[in-house]
């Protein structure tokens, strides 16, 4: 008898707590799976751990699949968006690392969060992470996997090389900071750049088991340090556009060109050449006999006027 009213409470508290998560699908839910995923839940509390993988997808009814594809739709037609967005503010020598790369978005098996695989040419999108996370995250998330796409295309192969864990931090780093910019860019709010972690991923140190990256205070600082060095630089720009232009230095006149003679006439020319010959008939007069000048200039030798 009691075993029996034990049972039933049992029941009575599964179905309680259950029901609503049997509701968006989970039909085969029972109390140890129901408190498995509270005990998440709370551990983590972040986003909806709904997750469509293989497992579960078996459980869910027709009516949460179809809602599962619905918003898997909606999903990879904002990706896509976002992404159209990210590109357009891209250097043309850059933007040729992300042509012709789509957004897919998994209906299952996608766990990851977002990845770009360099060997097939695709960037995934994680459903159960990103469904109801708004534009502003997935911006920046896709600004990073544009970043890994980018720096991979600058240096062919450099994923397969054996890097120490610092390196590989560096380079998840590097990602962030080209995404941020972009998405800043775009007008994403960085404040909502990493909601797609959890809180106790968002409060932890770099994690020993996952060396490779960085903690997300860390992600947020280096992004926060890159988004202000682009606020100055805008800034500065916008700066020396406001000042008004420097006159042009006035240059130097040129020299002035001397006005040329009016032309002589034919009997002026022939008024200066009798004159030019009296001249000269006169000097070599003097220079035969020089006491001919005082008689013809009696004041050259009294402090007058004397010939050169």
């Amino acid at each position: 008898m009691i075993n029996c009213v034990v049972n039933k409470a049992k029941n009575s508290f599964t179905d309680f707590c259950c029901a609503p998560l049997r509701g968006l699908g989970y039909t085969n839910l029972t109390l140890d799976k129901y408190l498995t995923m509270l005990i998440r839940e709370i551990t983590e509390d972040a986003y909806s751990y709904y997750k469509t993988d293989e497992i579960n997808w078996k459980n869910f009814t027709p009516e949460a699949q179809a809602e599962w594809k619905r918003r898997q739709s909606r999903l990879e037609a904002r990706s896509k968006s976002v992404f159209s967005r990210l590109t357009k503010v891209m250097p043309p020598e850059e933007l040729v690392a992300v042509r012709g790369v789509p957004i897919t978005v998994p209906l299952f098996g996608e766990m990851s969060w977002a990845a770009a695989d360099y060997v097939k040419r695709v960037i995934t999108v994680d459903l159960g992470c990103f469904w109801d996370l708004p534009d502003d995250c997935l911006g920046y998330v896709l600004g990073h996997e544009i970043g890994h796409f980018v720096y991979e295309n600058k240096n062919p192969g450099y994923w397969r090389k054996k890097l120490s864990a610092a390196r590989r931090r560096q380079e998840e780093i590097d990602a962030d900071i080209y995404g941020a910019i972009l998405a800043y860019r775009v007008g994403y709010n960085p404040k909502l750049a990493y909601n797609h972690f959890t809180k106790q991923e968002q409060a932890a140190p770099v994690d020993p088991a996952y060396p490779y990256y960085p903690s997300v205070s860390q992600r947020r600082a280096a992004s926060a340090a890159a988004i202000k060095r682009h606020r100055d630089q805008e800034a500065a720009a916008r700066a020396q556009a406001a000042e008004p232009p420097k006159p042009e230095p006035t240059p130097e006149p040129a020299g002035k060109e001397p006005i040329p003679d009016p032309p002589l006439s034919s009997t002026a020319k022939d008024d200066i050449n009798h004159a030019q010959h009296g001249i000269e008939g006169l000097l070599a007069l003097l220079g035969k006999d020089p006491e001919l000048a005082l008689h013809l200039f009696p004041d050259a030798g009294t402090g007058g006027t004397a010939l050169a």
